[in-house]
């Protein structure tokens, strides 16, 4: 819907990086018929906020804000990640931050390098995707 009723510069349409935030610790916690509730709830809140015409206002923010959202949403999907990265399947931590450094220390303990060297690869592969082979879509084309 925003592609074709438009939207401000800086709006992405499309699943983004902010829904994983979202979405993540809603199916752990409640399993796929909480991704629907949240869905169905981030919709109504986008018809209501696009039916009163907030999205005008999105231009007085600043930029530095926009951009650290945007870095805190990356960091919060990284930590994310580090247990499946080093191999680590039951890490604990109810925030992302201890459940990441519990999953460094499980895996200092006892170290398996096939995960963390295919997470490497692949981390390796999607930076330089777009250099390589410019002809097919890679994250570092975009």
């Amino acid at each position: 819907m925003a592609a074709v009723f438009g939207g401000s510069n800086i709006q992405v349409s499309g699943p983004t990086s902010a829904m994983t935030v979202v979405l993540v610790p809603v199916v752990h916690e409640h399993g796929v018929p909480g991704v629907l509730m949240v869905g169905m709830l981030a919709g109504i809140a986008l018809v209501v906020l696009a039916t009163a015409h907030v999205g005008r206002y999105v231009r007085y923010l600043p930029v530095p804000v926009i951009e650290g959202f945007t870095a805190g949403i990356a960091v919060v999907i990284t930590l994310q990640q580090v247990p499946a990265a080093l191999g680590v399947s039951d890490a604990s931590g109810d925030k992302v931050w201890a459940s990441a450094t519990d999953a460094v220390q499980r895996f200092s303990a006892h170290p398996h390098l096939t995960p963390l060297v295919v997470s490497l690869a692949v981390a390796a592969l999607m930076l330089i995707g777009g250099r390589w082979r410019p002809r097919v879509p890679s994250p570092s084309s975009a």
